[in-house]
């Protein structure tokens, strides 16, 4: 037999979860604000508070949107001054509604959502493991804004402040920080197995929660007459934030289990929707993650050198060959995906460096499969679904060209993409030479 050509498997994504304006993009802003105390975040007084602009009117709570918008729009660019801005906007948010209550009035439900969407806003900008308390609180802020929407109906304060679909903000940026929570407990789990158990009771009731929150939204959207438009968008949000939470789980009954519940949800929107590049796009990755489960767990045999080589190879090729009928589908959506969303749409990058990953462990299959087979011809290359391992790493190649360039000037792919690249550039520039 020839000698096989080593397998090329960067390590997995992660993910992005911004799909909507609410929504912080944690990946294009600036680096992580200086860890504070997060003991008691609302009442800090180490941080320096940010008074409201004096507009010489005394609308305080139109004063409190406006302080949240110019936080909202500073994220991109300084995110540490949108911290300080935030945190000045907690502060005020409580000096108004200690006001409120010495007053004996009924804060409006805007309020919260403006002070939960701060708290939430301040969670993305610390390090995860400092985030926890800023959900939480969060998650309590949206949860009593819900409560005060029930019975609420003010459409000229809605106006007003620029916040119609209130319902619908209050379930979203609920369920955000609910998925949020949940996600800072499975990676405590995944890195402390022996408190896995502990914390798997409040993960399920966390998600469960974020599940129903959608829902509110989707109800929401319904009774605001316009479903069709906001229908698909609600489903990537919830998608999205599913698999955030999913790509921190370390248990395959939980993996399968909530990457289930996504492909159901992703299945029956395509009935309507089998146009939507972002659909299928989710459901690959939702294949993806299913066989990044088998990966990783070579790569974690991989740090043990326990086991001699024969047995490293068989056990590699029985995990791989467990991913294989999920890269198989994922593959299949992912192209479907791409076909959708063209060659020029800079909105697929991240759906074709996914697209790239799955497409190197295909081509790891097909070396896989050759190494077990000792009755291959030399001569007769191996092929898995019609391509040989070269096809498949040739075609990974141009998935990750075309993303660095739909990215822009200043785009990066990742380390492990560019080294993927960089290693199949030198090995054609050797194969040439040789044939030369």
């Amino acid at each position: 037999m020839t000698e096989k050509t080593p397998k090329r498997r960067p390590g997995g994504l992660k993910r992005a979860h911004a799909e909507r304006q609410d929504e912080v993009d944690v990946e294009v802003s600036a680096p992580h604000a200086k860890s504070s105390r997060t003991k008691d975040v609302a009442e800090d007084e180490d941080e320096m508070a940010v008074p409201l602009p004096d507009s010489g009117e005394t609308d305080e709570l139109a004063d409190l949107k406006e302080l949240y918008d110019k936080a909202f729009a500073t994220l991109k660019t300084d995110s540490e001054k949108a911290f300080s801005l935030f945190r000045g906007l907690v502060h005020e948010s409580d000096r108004v509604l200690r006001l409120q209550a010495e007053a004996g009035e009924t804060p409006p439900p805007h309020l919260y959502w403006v002070y939960g969407m701060a708290l939430f806003c301040m969670s993305e900008l610390k390090e995860e493991a400092d985030s926890f308390d800023f959900l939480r609180l969060s998650s309590e802020r949206f949860a009593r804004g819900q409560e005060l929407a029930q019975d609420f109906h003010d459409e000229a304060l809605d106006a007003r402040l620029k916040l119609s679909d209130l319902h619908e903000r209050l379930a979203l940026g609920h369920a955000k920080a609910l998925i949020g929570q949940a996600r800072v407990l499975a990676h405590r789990a995944a890195e402390h197995p022996d408190i896995a158990a502990e914390t798997l009771s409040d993960r399920e009731t966390l998600v469960k929660d974020a599940v129903e929150n959608f829902e509110l939204a989707v109800q929401s959207a319904q009774a605001a007459g316009y479903s069709q438009s906001v229908a698909e968008p609600l489903l990537i949000q919830e998608i999205s934030l599913l698999q955030s939470y999913v790509d921190a789980l370390a248990e395959w009954d939980e993996i399968e289990r909530w990457n289930g519940v996504a492909i159901d949800k992703l299945t029956a929107a395509l009935k309507n929707h089998e146009a939507s590049p972002k659909l299928w796009f989710h459901l690959g990755y939702c294949h993806w993650s299913l066989a990044k489960y088998f990966l990783d767990q070579d790569e974690e045999d991989g740090e043990e050198d326990e086991e001699d080589d024969d047995e490293k190879a068989t056990r590699y090729s029985e995990l791989i060959g467990q991913a294989q009928p999920y890269l198989r589908k994922s593959h299949e959506y992912l192209a479907k995906s791409q076909e959708l969303y063209g060659k020029d749409n800079p909105e697929s990058v991240f759906m074709l460096l996914t697209l790239g990953e799955v497409l190197i462990n295909l081509g790891n299959c097909v070396e896989a499969t050759t190494a077990l087979d000792d009755d291959a011809e030399e001569s007769e290359p191996s092929v898995l679904d019609g391509l040989t391992q070269d096809q498949y790493y040739e075609r990974a190649v141009a998935a990750f060209n075309q993303a660095r360039q739909l990215g822009g000037d200043d785009y990066m792919l990742p380390e492990q993409f560019e080294q993927f690249l960089q290693d199949w550039e030198e090995e054609m520039q050797q194969s040439e030479e040789e044939t030369d």
